[in-house]
C-alpha cells in the first residue's frame, strides 16, 4: 500500500507545559513519493514548550529531537533554544546538534545561532517609527561564523510590506536581499531578488483562491489556498411561525453581528453572513450577539450552534431569531391577596422542558421579557417556603413588534 501511517501523543498537564510525541512510517517502494523525501521509512519526533509563570512571562523554552529513518541511513537530530522579550527587542538563542550513521561512515555537527528581532518604536516618528528589524547569526561548535543577516522592513500600505537586507554566508560570501510582500483580501504574493557570489535570482509567487458560495450563488476571492479549508455561511431572519427554519415571507434581519469563534461577521442588507478559512472537521460555535438585534425582546433560537464543517466548501446554517415577549404578573397571599415578595417561579416550556427562573420584587410583582414564543406553565418553584399555588398555563404568541401577556396572579397558599 502507498499509505502512510501516523501516530500522535498531546500531553498538556497545565498552561505552562506542552509536551507532544508524534510517530510515521512511511510506505516502501513508492516510486516518486510525494510527501515525503524519497527512501525514508520511519521517523519520529519529540517536542515540548514550557512557559515559566509571572514574572517571568515573556521568556519560553522549546525544543525538539527527531529520529529520522531511510533506507540507507539513520539520522538523529534536535534544538533547544528559548526567547525572552525585553521592551521592543526579542531574543532567540538556540543550539542545534545532527548526528548521521550511513552506510560506509557517519558523522555530525553543532551549530549555535541567535536571532533578534526589534519591533517598531512609534516615538522615532512618521517614517522610522514604522520600521521593524531582525539580525541573526549562526556559528559553529568552534564558534566560527556561518552566516551573518540582517534586514529592515516597514508596512508601506495596507497589507504592503517592504523588506530589505543583506548579510554574510561561509559558502555563498556577500548577499543582499529584496522582497515586497502583498497580503491582500483577493491575493497574497511575494515577490523578491536575491544577490550573492552565484549572481542574482528573482521569483515572484501569487497566491489565491476562487469561491463560489451556493446561498448566494455569488464568486468571490481569498487570499491563499483553500484546499483543506471551510466556510459558514447563511441568513439570520425572523422566525415568525417558531419553525426555526426560514420560510417565504418571514423577514431577513441585516447588521446582526455574528461570532464563529473569535471572528465576527455582520449580516448583510439580504441577512446574509458569509465567513471563510474555517478549520474543517473541527467543531466551530456560531453565536448571535443578541446586543445588535433591532428590538430588545427578540432572542436568539439557539443560543450557540456547534457546527463542523468539510474541506472545501461553506456549510449554510441558518440563525433564526425568535421575536420574543414580556410577561408580568404578581405574587399575593391567597387570603388577603397582599403581595409576596422573594418568591422563586418557574417558568417551563412545554416543548423543550427548558426552565426560567423568577423573582418576585419586594412589592410581590414579577416581570421577565424576552420569552420565546410557546407555551408554558408558571409555577411556584417546590423548594420555596413561602408557600405553595397552582401552576398557570401561559401562551406566548409570536409579533415581531412583541407580545405580553400581562395581569397573571400567582396566589399562595401555606403549606
Amino acid at each position: 500500500m502507498n499509505a502512510i501511517l501516523r501516530a500522535g501523543l498531546r500531553y498538556e498537564p497545565s498552561t505552562s507545559l506542552v509536551l507532544t510525541a508524534e510517530a510515521t512510517r512511511f510506505a516502501r517502494g513508492v516510486r516518486a513519493p510525494i510527501q515525503t523525501p524519497d527512501g525514508r521509512t520511519e521517523q519520529v519526533t519529540l517536542s515540548g514548550v514550557y512557559y515559566p509563570r509571572q514574572p517571568l512571562g515573556a521568556f519560553y523554552v522549546d525544543g525538539s529531537i527527531d529520529l529520522v529513518r531511510t533506507l540507507t541511513s539513520a539520522t538523529a537530530s534536535g534544538r533547544l533554544g528559548l526567547s525572552y522579550q525585553h521592551g521592543q527587542f526579542q531574543f532567540l538563542p538556540s543550539v542545534r546538534w545532527q548526528r548521521a550513521r550511513a552506510v560506509g561512515g557517519g558523522g555530525g555537527q553543532t551549530t549555535f545561532a541567535l536571532y533578534t528581532y526589534a519591533l517598531p518604536v512609534p516615538r522615532l516618528g512618521p517614517i522610522f517609527g514604522q520600521i521593524s528589524a531582525r539580525a541573526s547569526i549562526e556559528t559553529a561548535s568552534t564558534l566560527d561564523p556561518i552566516t551573518l543577516t540582517g534586514h529592515l522592513s516597514r508596512n508601506l500600505w495596507h497589507g504592503i510590506r517592504l523588506e530589505v537586507g543583506g548579510g554574510w554566508s561561509r559558502f555563498q560570501g556577500p548577499i543582499a536581499s529584496f522582497q515586497l510582500a502583498a497580503n491582500l483580501t483577493t491575493i497574497r504574493s511575494l515577490t523578491s531578488l536575491t544577490r550573492n557570489a552565484g549572481g542574482t535570482v528573482g521569483s515572484q509567487f501569487a497566491q489565491g483562491s476562487l469561491l463560489y458560495n451556493r446561498q448566494s450563488r455569488q464568486l468571490s476571492f481569498a487570499a491563499g489556498p483553500s484546499v483543506e479549508r471551510a466556510g459558514l455561511t447563511g441568513r439570520v431572519f425572523l422566525d415568525g411561525n417558531g419553525n426555526e427554519r426560514f420560510d417565504p415571507g418571514e423577514v431577513v434581519l441585516p447588521n446582526v453581528r455574528v461570532m464563529v469563534g473569535m471572528e465576527t461577521r455582520l449580516s448583510n442588507s439580504r441577512g446574509e453572513y458569509h465567513l471563510w478559512n474555517v478549520t474543517p472537521h473541527e467543531p466551530a460555535i456560531i453565536a448571535v450577539d443578541s446586543t445588535t438585534l433591532e428590538s430588545p425582546l427578540w432572542v436568539p433560537s439557539f443560543s450557540a450552534i456547534a457546527i463542523e464543517p468539510g474541506p472545501n466548501r461553506y456549510r449554510i446554517v441558518d440563525l433564526p431569531i425568535a421575536p420574543g415577549g414580556v410577561i408580568d404578573g404578581r405574587v399575593v397571599r391567597a387570603t388577603d391577596s397582599v403581595g409576596v415578595a422573594g418568591v422563586t417561579l418557574l417558568l417551563t416550556n412545554r416543548a423543550t422542558g427548558s426552565v426560567r427562573r423568577i423573582t418576585s420584587f419586594s412589592d410581590g410583582d414579577f416581570y421577565v421579557m424576552g420569552v420565546k414564543p410557546g407555551e408554558y406553565d408558571l409555577a411556584v418553584d417546590p423548594a420555596t417556603t413561602l408557600g405553595s399555588g397552582p401552576p398557570i398555563r401561559v401562551v406566548m404568541e409570536s409579533n415581531p413588534d412583541g407580545a405580553t401577556v400581562s395581569g397573571l396572579v400567582v396566589r399562595l397558599s401555606r403549606r
